[in-house]
């Protein structure tokens, strides 16, 4: 008998639930002011031939924090009407950045308040923080309270630091707005993000937001957003490669597919008999297809191959919340007295990467992404290859005992 042990990233997912993804804004006046959630959705609908159809709802009074959410008959009856896909949270702009006791007793306990109303109404709903910026030249009506905030830097470092803690907490999406901010102030001087308040978004701050969402919610380049407003499309050019340096290429920094349901799947070969253990969830319902014109439709199958061969073992499966994953990988099948090599490989899911272990060393392990093209390779004698997790699969091919193997590897 021999094992084969794979752990099968997810692919992909998608949403089946709606013809258009939902999403719902709970903030104040930084979500109100150019209508973020409209801007939003007409950028997101001009992103390819038929655009990603958005429908937005909103709850923005100004100056609302969190804590007067839990209470605002509007946020209330929206987060209730439940079958959103994302639930947006934006605190009021400067609470986030007060001392520590301040920011524990006053913001922290209402943002889980609302994820967890947010969760029990829809547990297939992902709450997403939306990180807001330093004031233009800080906030000079506390700095002599809390000399931290009298500078932009000093008010935008505090901010980011709360909201990726507010994010970590929750287990959800964080929209990195003031990341992206800041990079645009450092890269772009030229382009002013504020309004003539020095704290409110201009409509370029706002169109950098809507860049930002569009990545972490649609999983999307902001490069391909064709919507640019009425902004000059130079600088609408300029924040939407901002926004893919800062947001869509760092996606697992943002938590964006790291609370993904895992497809983890091993299999048991036994001569031509094939045994498919899923430590999945059992929410989930698979589609096998065996690689030799048989299928099933167990959660853990079984399958008995007519002759030895590599066949390509593909899967399909959907979850109750309508995420749908596909992956395949190769399977050698060998009957007990034809050969005696063994072919062992394991995949080993970390923190941070995924982990090849080859009983055998490989002679050359080569990375390509779905394209075909070639990411990485290496032609050294191996006995472990590692790959860091991306916010896209890949494939990995390799060389070992002179037969070639792939894997496909998706985001975990």
């Amino acid at each position: 008998m021999k094992k084969l042990f794979f752990c099968a990233g997810l692919v992909f997912f998608t949403n089946l639930l709606h013809a258009q993804t939902r999403v719902l804004f709970i903030g104040n006046s930084y979500t109100a002011v150019n209508n973020l959630p409209q801007l939003t959705a007409d950028c997101a609908l001009s992103i390819g031939f038929a655009g990603m159809p958005m429908e937005v709802a909103s709850s923005t009074p100004g100056g609302t924090t969190f804590q007067m959410h839990t209470t605002n008959a509007s946020s209330q009856a929206l987060i209730n009407e439940g079958n959103w896909d994302y639930v947006v949270l934006q605190e009021q702009s400067q609470l986030p950045s007060f001392p520590d006791s301040q920011v524990a007793a006053e913001c922290f306990p209402f943002a889980a308040q609302l994820n967890n109303q947010i969760l029990s109404v829809d547990s297939c709903t992902e709450t997403v923080f939306y990180m807001t910026w330093g004031r233009q030249n800080g906030d000079a009506g506390n700095c002599a309270f809390w000399p931290p905030v009298c500078t932009y830097q000093g008010m935008d470092s505090l901010l980011n630091l709360r909201y990726r803690q507010m994010a970590i907490a929750n287990n959800a999406i964080l929209s990195p707005v003031g990341a992206l901010w800041n990079y645009i102030r450092n890269t772009y001087p030229e382009i002013n993000l504020y309004s003539a308040d020095g704290s409110h978004p201009s409509l370029e701050g706002s169109y950098a937001a809507a860049c930002s969402m569009i990545a972490v919610m649609l999983r999307t380049d902001p490069y391909l957003i064709t919507y640019s407003s009425t902004l000059d499309p130079v600088v609408a050019e300029k924040i939407k490669l901002a926004a893919q340096t800062v947001v869509f290429n760092n996606l697992m920094e943002w938590h964006v597919g790291e609370y993904d349901p895992a497809i983890l799947i091993s299999t048991t070969s036994n001569g031509l008999d094939l045994q498919i253990e899923n430590q999945s969830a059992t929410g989930w319902n698979f589609t096998w297809d065996f690689g030799d014109g048989s299928s099933s439709n167990d959660f853990a199958a079984q399958h008995a191959y007519n002759s030895s061969g590599s066949y390509v073992l593909s899967y399909s499966a959907i979850d109750a919340c309508g995420r749908t994953a596909q992956g395949s990988f190769d399977i050698p099948i060998q009957e007990n007295n034809i050969s005696e090599i063994n072919r062992e490989y394991r995949v080993r899911n970390l923190e941070n990467g995924f982990a090849l272990d080859f009983n055998f060393p490989v002679t050359k392990v080569s990375v390509y992404d779905l394209n075909g093209r070639l990411l990485e390779y290496s032609t050294e004698n191996l006995n472990t290859f590692f790959l860091e997790k991306s916010s896209s699969p890949k494939i990995i091919q390799f060389i070992m005992n002179g037969i070639s193997h792939r894997i496909l590897l998706g985001v975990l």
